[in-house]
């Protein structure tokens, strides 16, 4: 970061003293060009969250940057404002990182300096990317060499203005789905969810929000294998997305134009050799360098290898070459008779190559073979030569010669990643599997992949899930191709499988973290028997995952399993039994049975304490979570102090930046908030947030938990306008990381929904409530709390909307499953217990017959009907509007008031609907008569009031008096000033108003 903001500071102080005169917004343009022209810069700012986050808004932390960054630039400054310098740059990177965080950064590499002698294929190319969405670049003999890759290399440089972007995507041991999700996942919010569908339909979505807003986008799916690769689901299918296909298979049957790629001719490949060694040397011994050619079989690879051969061993004239390679020939020929001639002399080519290194330098070559297909990161492969006994001097100078050689070529400048060709590094695999080295090489990488493995936590930060990343594909090669290497698999052989598996989890990536639980528990029953220890972990590795995704069914179920063979295996006193027993405790109060929850979280901490000390991570962790049981039954007294005790074991064994104290301050703030004890939860919900976005990054599950527990917060401050944007981005975080079927997103479905009920947005809150209580059923059952709660709310709903009948029902419903799973003390059962008396004293208030019945109009002229019922003090203005046909007619709006005293009264409740719920046949007929659905702001709100003036003026009343809750100017910021319009006028609050948190008090006096 340091280095970042001050390449930044030292670009836009050049600019300030080159345009002294320029206004802010040129500056603030220059700078923005400057930054775009160096790439590489462009893509360290999209790169780096902690940039990010303080641009969106944190101007003392930017500052503070900015201030290091000048320190640190080496220019003269006497004529650069610093603030300027700092507002300048800080808009321009605004701009941009507005633009940049949803792209996805280009990832294809420059191509060779030496390609020649495809000019046509380049054209073709092109030609038929313009007629249609893709093309294949296949091998007219299926072989490699030919020059496939670098051909879609070179068509990406030279066609690079065509596109917007270009992505490249190795396929050669990963599917297109997977390649896919893993290169988006970073970039993409994704507001479908697709964690809980296929790879294939998540892939298809991550295709369709890939698109910028115009031009088209370069896709090559590099070295694809076989058609299964790339199925249709996972494939683009936009126009604007261009594929260029590159494979071995001549038959690929994927309806894409193809483009066969023969050998190069004679002439092209002299072209080559000319290129790399000079002109005068080939053309000096021209003869022999066309018989050299053919015994290459004019394959890209093999005359490229020969000229960096030559051009290292610049005294050797092609005579002695064509020895060389004649005599390496013969010995391949012995050795693999079957092999095609023009393998043998790329072989052959490699062989000269590597009859030239020292062997030293042979050494690292076989340990490459090793590697993965992918790019490799060279620290790792000198960690796992030091394993291997390869000397640091070995390594250094197998660097330099392989390089050299062309076996192995950087990728980026400081040469931290090297890629290396597939025929190469089967050539170095081969050489391995004959050397006396083969075991011990072997045993090197296996141990130190296994030992890397193990050091991945269950919660990564980003920085080491960044470090991680470089591991995982050598560490999937090892789990499917070398776990017969494995020394100790009664140790060791799981790790091959959790290690993958913890680093997607830990990510919220569950559909790639199943895979290699799946072939983890696969594994470990073929190779250590059913009734292996490891078998059990397997089982409840995969029950946490399921419990993750909230699978809670298919989880107890693995759980309990897990369990049965852990009581067996070790007996009730081991700390892996007490961890099913702690996974199959929060099992239970996730789906609501909280007894059964609470007894054996007791028994959890209890046996935790006995085994592993009273200080311990796991001892921390279960009192949270029974913590966590307590204050989801309301027994808030009991949880405090648990919390607090969890938080503090956190810190004296964990320290303060570690992903469980962000989880004890997100749970000890809930509490507060349960509470109502706002002002200490914010501040504990603010420091959550930030802990777990620097640990964690911006897209990890606790990050939605966190957005939709602040929301709650200001939700219950009415803070509406602050609730809900967080709400909307909890909703669509767990969308994207948990699938559209979990109960967290039914929650914040509920919870969003509640928030536009208490703005009046009774339209939109409807169909959420309505979603989430069908969610919440299918996932944790027609009894669980939390579709209890669901139930209340839509009950809430229907009351405010006055459709009262609709409303009792599923209170009582509420009322029931709450006071069975919850018992009839818990605050939210005495809550939903309140609202069903509250509607049932209303029902009897309004039980009253009409005195009469006054027409009035609202501003269309539509004529509605004002029905005036009076009952012992009650007063209630009831408004319809008539459809004309036969028992239809819509309540459209009431005033409810209370008289007080024979000259006082009290205006209770105003209220006119803005989402009219009719009959089908009601609907229909409103539809052809357009008949609104809101009647808000048409007038009779006013017409109605005045009628009501006039009445209760000729029954004596000479006050009229109410208050204003937020809620209510939430629902209408102007209805102050409405009460004014109608000759009320504001009043002082009273003490007891004050403390009910009004807003305004109302009079109007009559004559």
């Amino acid at each position: 970061m340091s280095d970042l903001i001050t390449e930044l500071c030292q670009l836009t102080a050049e600019i300030l003293q080159e345009h002294p005169h320029a206004d802010a917004a040129r500056l603030v343009g220059l700078v923005k060009q400057g930054i775009v022209a160096n790439s590489q810069l462009g893509q360290a700012i999209q790169g780096d969250r902690q940039l990010i986050q303080i641009n969106e808004g944190n101007a003392k932390g930017f500052q503070t940057l900015v201030t290091g960054g000048i320190a640190n630039i080496g220019i003269h400054l006497n004529d650069v404002n610093r603030e300027t310098l700092q507002e300048v740059l800080q808009e321009a990177l605004g701009d941009l990182l507005k633009s940049l965080q949803k792209q996805i950064p280009s990832n294809v590499r420059q191509g060779s300096k030496n390609f020649v002698g495809r000019e046509e294929e380049l054209v073709d190319i092109h030609a038929k990317l313009q007629e249609g969405q893709g093309v294949i670049v296949c091998a007219v003999e299926g072989m490699g060499g030919v020059g496939k890759t670098e051909l879609a290399l070179q068509y990406a440089t030279r066609y690079q203005q065509e596109y917007v972007a270009r992505y490249w995507l190795s396929l050669r041991e990963m599917g297109l789905a997977q390649a896919v999700v893993t290169m988006a996942s970073p970039y993409l919010d994704l507001p479908e969810a697709m964690q809980s569908a296929s790879l294939d339909e998540q892939a298809a979505w991550c295709w369709q929000n890939w698109l910028p807003e115009s031009g088209k986008l370069l896709v090559i799916l590099d070295d694809v294998p076989k058609a299964e690769s790339i199925p249709d689901l996972a494939m683009p299918i936009d126009p604007r997305v261009r594929v260029l296909v590159t494979t071995r298979e001549r038959e690929l049957n994927v309806g894409f134009e193809s483009v066969p790629l023969d050998v190069l001719s004679e002439e092209k490949a002299l072209e080559l050799l000319r290129k790399i060694v000079g002109a005068a040397k080939v053309d000096k011994e021209l003869v022999t360098v066309k018989e050299i050619c053919k015994t290459l079989g004019y394959l890209p690879l093999g005359i490229e290898l020969v000229g960096e051969y030559l051009s290292k061993n610049r005294f050797l004239t092609f005579a002695k070459l064509q020895e060389r390679l004649t005599l390496a020939d013969d010995s391949i020929a012995r050795e693999r008779k079957n092999k095609l001639y023009g393998y043998r002399g790329v072989e052959a080519a490699i062989q000269l190559s590597w009859d030239d290194i020292s062997t030293g330098s042979k050494r690292v070559a076989m340990l490459l073979g090793l590697f993965a297909p992918v790019v490799v990161f060279w620290e790792l492969v000198a960690g796992i030569g030091v394993s291997a006994e390869i000397t640091e001097d070995e390594l250094n100078e197998a660097r330099g010669q392989l390089d050299s050689l062309h076996l192995i070529q950087p990728i980026d400048e400081e040469c931290n990643f090297y890629k290396i060709h597939t025929l190469v590094r089967e050539f170095f695999r081969a050489k391995l599997l004959k050397a006396e080295e083969n075991h011990q090489f072997r045993q090197a990488f296996v141990n130190r992949l296994l030992a890397l493995a193990k050091e991945i936590p269950e919660t990564p930060t980003i920085d080491l899930i960044a470090i991680v990343a470089l591991v995982i594909p050598h560490l999937d090669i090892l789990s499917r191709e070398m776990l017969g290497d494995i020394l100790n698999p009664e140790e060791d052989l799981i790790w091959a499988f959790t290690g993958i598996a913890c680093f997607y989890k830990a990510q919220g990536f569950y559909a790639l973290a199943e895979e290699p639980y799946q072939r983890c528990l696969k594994a470990t029953q073929e190779l250590l028997g059913e009734r292996h220890p490891d078998v059990a972990t397997s089982i409840n590795n995969l029950a946490d995952l399921y419990s993750s995704q909230g699978r809670y069914a298919e989880a107890e179920k693995l759980t309990q399993e897990s369990l049965q063979m852990r009581q067996e295996i070790f007996g009730g006193n081991h700390p892996d039994t007490v961890n099913s027993f702690h996974l199959l405790a929060y099992l239970y109060k996730a789906q609501g049975k909280y007894g059964e929850a609470e007894s054996i979280y007791l028994q959890v901490i209890k046996k935790y304490k006995e085994l592993l000390g009273d200080r311990h991570p796991s001892v921390a962790t279960s009192i949270n979570n029974l913590a966590d049981l307590y204050s989801s039954q309301g027994r808030y007294a009991e949880a405090e102090p648990l919390c607090q005790e969890a938080m503090q074991l956190r810190r004296e064994l964990l320290g303060n930046r570690h992903p469980d104290i962000a989880n004890s301050f997100n749970n000890l703030a809930e509490l507060y908030n349960s509470q109502g004890r706002y002002a200490e939860a914010e501040p504990l919900f603010q420091e959550a947030i930030q802990l777990m976005r620097e640990l964690l990054g911006d897209r990890h599950p606790d990050i939605a938990y966190s957005f939709n527990n602040l929301a709650e917060l200001y939700r219950s401050q009415g803070r509406y306008a602050e609730a809900e944007p967080l709400y909307q981005e909890a909703i669509q975080l767990m969308r994207e990381l948990l699938g559209d079927r979990h109960p967290s997103v039914a929650t914040s479905f509920n919870n969003l929904a509640e928030l536009y009920r208490l703005q009046g947005r009774y339209e939109e809150a409807e169909p959420l409530f309505i979603q989430a209580l069908s969610l919440s059923q299918e996932l944790l059952g027609e009894r669980h709390p939390s579709v209890a709660s669901s139930i209340n709310n839509l009950a809430g709903l229907y009351d405010s909307q006055g459709r009262h009948g609709e409303a009792e029902p599923l209170y009582v419903k509420a009322l029931e499953i709450m006071e069975v799973s919850l018992g009839v003390e818990h605050p939210n059962t005495k809550t939903v217990r309140n609202n069903l008396q509250s509607l049932r004293d209303l029902q009897n208030q309004m039980n009253m017959t009409p005195k009469g019945i006054v027409t009035i109009y609202d501003r269309q002229g539509r004529d509605c009907q004002i029905e005036v019922n009076e009952h012992e003090s009650i007063l209630s203005l009831k408004v319809y509007r008539s459809l004309d046909c036969v028992g239809l007619r819509d309540m459209v709006g009431h005033i409810d008031c209370v008289f007080e005293s024979p000259n006082e009264m009290l205006l209770a409740d105003i209220h006119f609907a803005d989402n009219i719920a009719r009959s089908p046949l009601g609907r229909i007929y409103a539809f052809f008569h357009k008949e609104p659905k809101c009647y808000q702001r048409l007038g009779l709100g006013t017409a109605t009031l005045e009628f009501l003036i006039k009445y209760v003026k000729e029954k004596g009343i000479k006050k009229i008096h109410g208050s204003i809750t937020q809620d209510d100017l939430n629902a209408n910021p102007k209805l102050i000033k409405w009460y004014r319009d109608n000759g009320f006028t504001v009043e002082a609050l009273t003490a007891e108003e004050i403390e009910k948190d009004r807003k305004a008090r109302i009079c109007l006096y009559l004559p």
